[in-house]
């Protein structure tokens, strides 16, 4: 794809998101009772959860991956011990016992978010292991780059692309999971509103999965253009001739 390309669709990107979130701040002043109103509402749960999930999900993820790859033995084994427990519990079950013992919406949405950052955290920690594996690193030091600079400048940016692009999927990870706790007869877990009970519910037609669709697709573009821009590195010398 051109540059040009690529611009334009990160402009119609910026402009889904743009408009959904208008909708959703639209959506008290709309009849609940009208379709639109409705879908508002709807719009509303889903952008305020993808939200709240994405921002727990990397304050959660991203500084225990790091300490993970560079921190004592003890940290890896920690995360890798939390990975497995994650594996064993599903998120359905996960979010259905936040249901009622934590505080609140955002409580549950800070439940979902942790959830999804063990996830994020184990991917930051494989990227850094590998990247610590490559000659570039021992160059840059010889260069007189402390292990620091190393790891924030060139190492940590570079490793975000896939976490990052991953994080772009929680809003559609949270209505899947909601939609299959409806299905199975647990109830709405975030709100009476929200598309994935709608649609465990059977309600909402193609305009809800539409906007799911489209929110979901406009944030993985831009996480995408992200991730390249992070994974060109530091473009100054010698980071750069690291790379060559």
């Amino acid at each position: 794809m051109s540059r040009r390309a690529e611009r334009a669709v990160a402009r119609a990107s910026i402009a889904v998101v743009g408009v959904l979130i208008a909708l959703s701040l639209l959506a008290g002043s709309l009849s609940p009772d009208s379709t639109l109103g409705r879908l508002a509402l709807g719009v509303r749960a889903f952008t305020l959860g993808t939200a709240v999930v994405i921002t727990v999900a990397l304050a959660v993820g991203l500084p225990f991956g790091i300490v993970a790859a560079t921190g004592p033995r003890s940290a890896d084994g920690a995360l890798a011990a939390v990975c497995d427990l994650c594996g064993v519990l599903p998120a359905v079950f996960v979010l259905t016992v936040a249901k009622f013992t934590a505080p609140g919406l955002l409580g549950i949405l800070c439940v979902a978010g942790a959830a999804r950052g063990i996830g994020f955290a184990w991917m930051l920690r494989g990227e850094l292991t590998r990247a610590f594996a490559e000659e570039g690193d021992a160059v840059l030091r010889n260069l007189g780059h402390g292990p620091l600079l190393v790891l924030f400048r060139e190492r940590i940016p570079r490793a975000l692309g896939p976490v990052l692009t991953a994080a772009s999927l929680s809003g559609a990870w949270l209505v899947a999971v909601e939609a299959v706790a409806a299905r199975i007869g647990l109830g709405p877990l975030t709100s009476h509103a929200s598309f994935g009970a709608a649609f465990g519910r059977g309600e909402y037609g193609p305009a809800a999965a539409l906007a799911v669709a489209l929110g979901t697709g406009a944030l993985y573009v831009l996480a995408r253009s992200a991730s390249i821009r992070l994974g060109q590195g530091n473009e100054s010398e010698p980071f750069a001739l690291v790379r060559k």
